[in-house]
């Protein structure tokens, strides 16, 4: 499967315009929904989209041209430009969750209960979105060398030099994990014990899985060496994963370390990729003893034993067999699994905790 040169459906229509009006009206439609299912005022979630749609594309503009002000002080017209690409998603949350904020004191709702109520619709809109990205030929990741991975899903060919050459299709991938995201918080929004925990989930989700999938883009903006979106991400699932966790320790405080586990694995897997040795051992005889704690303990999670086995697979094939594309399959198979545990630890809580 190629990447497109087809970046108009007709006349001056550009695709990526369609996918983001596609995501919209999609988002629009599961908001809505819950709109009515929580009893808020009708239209209330019109009313803020209005004002959040033309805001957040200006955040999205806004946040990808700071992160290369350089170009655009030299070229200032092309800020206009947004149907070259160039909207980054992370500068529309932040724009939309500002909206929410002003739209929500004014209209003396509670915040916790909106941003329940547009989180399906967004994820959602985000999926719909990668599609943009796929007709505007960007958001791939490396190049695929290794030919028993050069087939779509997993890689597209993108044009290059007048040739074509495999690149981990990453677009595909997050229009995956937010599909999937989409499905697990939207099926079980109605378990959901407190105002803001469907917002979490959210955040758990997307934070794990843009934390990975950031790190195979050959696009991603920087602030020195590091990928903005990428710390973004982590910063994310961190804050909501601790929030989650913190709350199954007041329940079952011998089984809580496990449960910390993953964040741990991250900081090992991110000292790999920076080949900072020591940390990395370091990183691995806290998990040893983390791990033989909670076997002398045995309040076992077969999630997160899951979870541990497929990250010592990941790290066996980047030291071992050097298997770094099928590493990253592997990493992101066991976010899953910890994301399904952690979504196991939050329905098992009691009420009120």
């Amino acid at each position: 499967m190629a990447l497109p040169n087809c970046k108009y459906l007709f006349g001056n229509i550009h695709m990526y315009a369609v996918m983001i009006f596609l995501g919209v009206i999609a988002a629009l439609f599961v908001s809505i929904s819950e709109e009515k299912r929580k009893k808020l005022p009708k239209d209330t979630v019109v009313d803020f989209v209005i004002w959040a749609i033309p805001l957040g594309i200006i955040g999205t503009r806004l946040y990808y041209v700071l992160f290369n002000l350089s170009y655009f002080l030299k070229n200032p017209i092309e800020i206009l430009y947004i149907w070259n690409g160039g909207l980054a998603i992370y500068g529309g949350i932040i724009a939309g969750f500002l909206v929410m904020v002003v739209f929500c004191k004014k209209r003396k709702i509670k915040l916790a209960i909106m941003l329940d109520t547009v989180v399906c619709g967004v994820v959602l809109a985000q999926a719909i979105g990668r599609w943009g990205n796929y007709f505007n030929v960007e958001a791939f990741g490396r190049e695929v060398i290794n030919e028993s991975f050069q087939f779509f899903p997993f890689a597209v060919l993108v044009p290059k030099n007048g040739d074509y050459v495999w690149h981990m299709a990453t677009f595909f991938y997050e229009f995956v994990w937010n599909i999937l995201s989409f499905a697990l918080i939207w099926l079980n929004r109605k378990k959901l014990k407190k105002d803001g925990d469907a917002f979490l989930f959210y955040l758990l989700l997307y934070g794990a899985g843009r934390s990975v999938i950031e790190g195979l883009r050959t696009d991603s903006l920087y602030i020195g060496a590091y990928r903005v979106s990428q710390l973004l991400s982590i910063i994310m699932w961190l804050i909501s994963a601790f929030v989650f966790i913190y709350r199954f320790y007041k329940t079952n405080k011998n089984s809580f370390l496990i449960s910390g586990l993953p964040i741990m694995y991250l900081i090992g897997f991110y000292s790999i990729a920076q080949k900072n040795n020591y940390i990395f051992y370091i990183i691995i005889i806290t998990i040893f003893l983390l791990v033989v704690y909670t076997l002398i303990k045995l309040k076992l999670n077969v999630g997160i034993i899951i979870f541990n086995t497929l990250i010592l697979f990941t790290v066996y094939l980047i030291y071992i067999k050097q298997a770094f594309e099928l590493s990253q399959l592997v990493l992101l198979t066991s976010l899953i699994v910890f994301v399904l545990s952690i979504y196991n630890f939050t329905f098992e809580l009691p009420k009120g905790v």
